[in-house]
């Protein structure tokens, strides 16, 4: 992936689905619909414990990393 390729664009979109309905679930007032994006971008950046210490963005170039961060 380049510099100049923003990492949204390789997401899948059911991950963004997911992200989109955890917000529209959320009774928590900062979860608004036009939070979604930026929230992800920093999940995606985060090392998960569930991921054994990687962030989601490692994971995100092989069809079996996007099947663990989905779940």
């Amino acid at each position: 992936m380049s510099a100049a390729t923003p990492l949204l664009t390789l997401v899948p979109v059911e991950l963004l689905d997911q992200a989109r309905a955890l917000f529209g679930n959320s009774t928590h007032p900062d979860a608004m619909p036009e939070a979604v994006v930026p929230w992800l971008e920093t999940w995606l950046h985060t090392p998960q414990p569930a991921l054994g210490g990687q962030t989601p963005a490692q994971l995100l170039d092989t069809p079996t990393g996007c099947e663990q961060v989905s779940r």
